[in-house]
């Protein structure tokens, strides 16, 4: 197993939060079985700006295997954070009409603040993670993950921020399902093709 940092010359110093949510990490996924990495990389808050930075190839991942996070909520106030491929689109309303829920639309800025202490372009599946364990019931949060299917046909590695927006934890695309399931919270695989193109 590959639970290395990899120095970047645009990196900067951990805080102790940070590394103390790298470290939960690190434990969930070592007890989890799952193959993983730590990399250090330029600090961005958003897909496109990762692209515009370079990321990837600090990563050392082809363009295919970014992924997104968004966080959305429904009209009952329920949240959902969608887990896609950051090269496709997300039909919000196409992707309402298959999770059996209506009109979705990015969630309020205090809501993603209240939860995870983050803007709301900036939540990633870790941070759910840590909110569930503090939580101790995945169901008190009330927020699903909706993961594209698709992802788990990706070759090699994917990336989610590491407890910052300068470091990235990587791991086999094919683990996704494993990942999610050590979070806890409920999870929704769909291969719409309409709601993800």
């Amino acid at each position: 197993m590959m639970n290395s940092m990899e120095p970047n010359s645009q990196a900067v110093p951990q805080s102790a939060s940070s590394s103390n949510e790298r470290d939960f990490i690190e434990d969930v996924l070592t007890q989890n079985g799952v193959e993983h990495r730590f990399v250090r990389h330029a600090t961005v808050t958003s897909v496109q700006e990762s692209l515009e930075r370079g990321v990837p190839a600090q990563l050392g991942i082809p363009l295919d295997n970014v992924i997104k996070n968004l966080l959305v909520r429904d009209s009952q106030h329920r949240l959902f954070l969608l887990v896609a491929s950051g090269m496709r689109n997300v039909n919000l309303r196409r992707l309402a009409q298959t999770l059996g829920t209506s009109h979705l639309s990015m969630a309020r800025l205090d809501e993603a603040h209240g939860l995870f202490g983050k803007h709301k372009g900036s939540v990633s599946l870790f941070d759910l993670l840590k909110q569930t364990s503090a939580a101790n019931n995945a169901e008190n949060l009330d927020i699903s993950i909706v993961v594209d299917e698709g992802i788990r046909n990706i070759s090699g590695e994917i990336a989610f921020a590491a407890g910052s927006d300068s470091e990235s934890v990587l791991f086999p695309a094919s683990d996704i399902s494993r990942v999610t399931e050590a979070v806890g919270a409920r999870t929704h695989h769909t291969a719409n093709s309409l709601a993800f193109a």
